[in-house]
């Protein structure tokens, strides 16, 4: 039996109050995958992936799919895309980006949307 390293994935963890309602932010670096979790609702609500896909050598799109939750609710897909390509400006290795988040009706304004980006943001473990 050989004895190898444990890899621990860096980790950072906030609560935010956004619009009054506490907002727990998580964010995971995998080797190959950024995990984030947004919840308003003590639990990870939607799983939506974004996996990189390569346009010419300076940009990057990023194809979004719910992979478990809400598959009508457009907001969420947006979250996903929108974080996939903030962060991917903050880095030259690009990684797929899983995200569960859990919103309050009263926490999908455009106002808190903006909030819960600029905090995952600086939240940056890449």
């Amino acid at each position: 039996m050989s004895s190898g390293a444990v890899v621990v994935p860096k980790t950072r963890r906030n609560v935010v109050t956004v619009g009054e309602i506490p907002t727990e932010i998580v964010v995971q670096g995998f080797e190959d995958t950024i995990f984030v979790v947004i919840t308003q609702m003590k639990k990870l609500g939607s799983m939506i992936l974004s996996v990189p896909e390569r346009v010419g050598t300076d940009s990057c799109l990023f194809e979004s799919q719910v992979l478990f939750g809400r598959r009508d609710d457009p907001l969420l897909v947006l979250y996903a895309r929108q974080l996939a390509e903030e962060i991917s400006k903050q880095t030259t290795f690009d990684r797929k980006l899983l995200v569960c988040i859990a919103l309050r009706d009263e926490g999908r304004t455009p106002q808190a949307f903006q909030e819960i980006i600029n905090e995952v943001l600086s939240l940056s473990i890449w």
